[in-house]
């Protein structure tokens, strides 16, 4: 980036007219304690040719991550059922991580295809700090966007969760530039 350009708003490089959406599993924790691939989401991003802007929406469980990437690609009302599962119970409705990949104009922005995550919501009854922990790293490291997404106000443990972020995008940053070495 040359200096005193900002980057471009995750809202400007979107384009958000509607469009079908397929969504399917992506990532999943196996028997073995590894995280996998999923089939169902490899083929997804098989059918990708162009670059690609991922968006990953981490947060709470039950906070309305699955609704709100459904609304960014167009998919509500009638095409509802063809994006991310959504649930009324306390049922935890994604596992792991989920990719969508929006068709027509909804899945293209001014840098590629789009690429919607939904992760499995963080302090679910169902699962550990450790794992959550997984699934919040995994998601950021595998987005060009990340959100965290937050309802109602942000409180010192909303706080905490921006700080990790911070910290570990500026890891991130000083791993990969020592991976590259010198110019």
């Amino acid at each position: 980036r040359s200096a005193g350009r900002r980057p471009p708003s995750l809202r400007s490089s979107l384009n958000m007219s509607g469009g079908s959406v397929s969504a399917a599993p992506f990532v999943r924790l196996g028997e073995a304690g590894k995280w996998e691939i999923q089939p169902e989401g490899a083929q997804l991003l098989q059918r990708i040719e162009a670059p690609i802007v991922v968006v990953a929406v981490a947060g709470l469980y039950r906070t309305g991550k699955s609704f709100f990437l459904n609304t960014l690609a167009g998919n509500t009302a009638a095409r509802a059922k063809a994006g991310f599962r959504v649930g009324s119970t306390t049922e935890s409705c994604t596992r792991g991580i989920d990719v969508c990949v929006p068709d027509g104009d909804a899945g293209q922005c001014r840098r590629g295809s789009l690429v919607l995550l939904d992760t499995e919501g963080l302090a679910s009854m169902e699962q550990d700090e450790a794992y959550d922990a997984q699934v919040f790293a995994l998601s950021l490291l595998l987005s060009s966007y990340f959100v965290l997404n937050s309802m109602g106000v942000i409180d010192e443990a909303a706080v905490d969760r921006l700080y990790l972020i911070g910290e570990l995008s500026k890891h991130i940053s000083v791993s990969a530039a020592a991976a590259e070495g010198p110019a």
